[in-house]
């Protein structure tokens, strides 16, 4: 999660507002070893009322440097028909939640900073950076004629929390196929939203990391996959198809009226994964039969408790007391 959605930063003023535009539809799927997923992981983000995360589809459109998606598909805590618009003139992005009529409103130039305070608080230090960059072979996607390029990046994330601390070692390879028939800079605002995992938070890294990959088009097929401690951690694939150039009506990219404004940040989050989540009484027999089947067994694992276990269960129920004072 803490990469699909928040790396948002785009410059370039705009001087085709008015111009021609473009739209196109696209998914992105998730490919996770089925040994990365047990059943108690899938039953907690259910639980916590999240969508599942293995497919997103969308629709995009783009024109003069404002940009929206739909979702056309739950994924994670976004609900089908949810959306983001963003404008490189003013530099704000905005997530919409119609199902709520509510938005959040974020200052792209300030979603760095937000996330070098969460790697302050995680006192995380990057080490063995490492990034390289090859030339794939061309070919055909959907139509449109394609320039590739692979993109290697590897690093060690330390971090130090309540005296805990862990140290973790990344790779990821990317194969970026991207077409140059349309004039990203012109449509987009400079900024390409369907980069994946050329950012990983450290400033200087980052900069490197761009140098050396250097410009992009628009991208038509994006594939990443990641190592984790040596073990395969799967791959996304996002693919870029229906693309058709035409003049987008700027109320396509107009926050509506009447929608409440919600702070933004993890507290939100928390609410949203809150307002997701099934009320007493809905739901199928089979998630009856399940809940009762996880009394069952919690009964059973509660009579076998260890001294451990019970610290763990101490200690998730101090939480929820946090979390509900922080969403409040």
């Amino acid at each position: 999660m803490k990469k699909s959605f928040l790396l948002l930063i785009f410059v370039l003023s705009s001087f085709l507002v008015f111009g021609q535009g473009i739209k196109y539809k696209g998914e992105v799927k998730m490919e996770i070893p089925e040994s990365q997923i047990s059943k108690e992981d899938a039953a907690q983000a259910k639980s916590m009322g999240l969508f599942p995360a293995d497919k997103l589809e969308f629709e995009a459109m783009a024109q003069g440097g404002k940009y929206k998606m739909v979702y056309l598909n739950d994924f994670i805590i976004f609900k089908k028909g949810s959306y983001i618009l963003g404008d490189a003139n003013t530099k704000i992005a905005y997530f919409v939640f119609p199902d709520s009529q509510s938005y959040w409103e974020m200052n792209i130039d300030e979603i760095g900073k937000a996330t070098q305070s969460v790697q302050k608080t995680f006192k995380m230090k990057y080490l063995n950076e490492s990034v390289s960059v090859s030339t794939l072979p061309p070919k055909v996607i959907n139509a449109m004629p394609c320039t590739g390029k692979r993109i290697e990046i590897s690093y060690e994330a330390e971090t130090s929390v309540l005296g805990m601390k862990n140290k973790s070692h990344t790779k990821q390879v990317i194969d970026y196929y991207s077409s140059t028939t349309y004039d990203v800079l012109a449509l987009f605002g400079g900024y390409n939203w369907h980069n994946q995992g050329f950012s990983i938070g450290d400033p200087v890294f980052d900069r490197e990391i761009a140098a050396k990959v250097g410009f992009l088009g628009f991208p038509v097929q994006v594939t990443t996959e990641t190592w984790n401690d040596g073990k395969y951690n799967g791959r996304s694939i996002l693919t870029t198809k229906d693309v058709q150039m035409t003049v987008v009506s700027p109320t396509n990219f107009a926050l509506p009226s009447g929608y409440r404004k919600e702070d933004t940040g993890f507290s939100s989050i928390l609410k949203k994964m809150a307002d997701s989540e099934p009320q007493q009484g809905e739901g199928s027999e089979v998630q009856t039969e399940e809940k009762n089947t996880d009394e069952k067994n919690a009964e059973k694992n509660e009579k076998s408790e260890t001294k451990d276990d019970t610290i763990v269960k101490k200690g998730k129920k101090i939480l929820k007391k946090v979390i509900k004072k922080i969403v409040k």
